[in-house]
């Protein structure tokens, strides 16, 4: 170039068209299809936060389920199953029953009964009358008549529960038999 003379300045060289000022169709192809893949890198970082907030969300709504549905109390019931009634809950000297612990979303034992948290651990306030096994809840009835307060306690969630096992001699024993009968088929 000899001096003095304007230099050119190409903005564009399309590899079919040569250098340009201006772009040619080529080139501006070529522009939109950085501009598509640049949207569709700002779309692909956009859908990815979308599924972080999505998965946070329902990480959030787990928790607040699990929180909702956390056991609020419990109840104990005492079942007879040998030597006595159960209503009331009285047996005999060496009867047997079974404490049965249950977990509620409401208060006092209302509500929808959930499992239960922990690990539940039975005793007896009165040991000399009925004994509890503290890993089943099997109770026998050990000694002279009275009263023993059977609790259940969860170890995860300190809610406790009792009810009343009654130990009481018959009063009236049957009657002795006076005859007897056989009956041959």
């Amino acid at each position: 170039m000899p001096p003095g003379e304007p230099m050119s300045v190409f903005s564009f060289i399309c590899k079919h068209c040569g250098p340009s000022e201006h772009p040619c169709e080529h080139a501006l192809e070529l522009i939109e299809l950085k501009i598509l893949r640049e949207m569709q890198k700002e779309q692909a970082k956009a859908h990815e936060e979308q599924r972080r907030c999505c998965k946070l969300l329902e990480a959030m709504l787990l928790e607040i389920l699990h929180i909702l549905n956390r056991p609020q109390s419990a109840t104990l019931s005492v079942q007879i199953l040998s030597g006595g009634t159960s209503m009331p809950k009285t047996v005999a000297p060496g009867g047997t029953g079974q404490a049965v612990f249950h977990e509620w979303s409401g208060p006092t034992g209302t509500g929808v009964e959930v499992p239960l948290e922990g690990t539940v651990t039975f005793s007896s306030d009165n040991p000399p009358v009925a004994t509890v096994d503290p890993n089943t809840g099997a109770i026998t009835s050990v000694g002279p008549e009275g009263a023993a307060n059977i609790s259940g306690v969860d170890a995860s969630n300190s809610l406790t529960a009792s009810d009343v096992f009654t130990v009481k001699v018959p009063t009236t024993p049957p009657p002795p038999a006076v005859s007897a009968t056989l009956t041959i088929t």
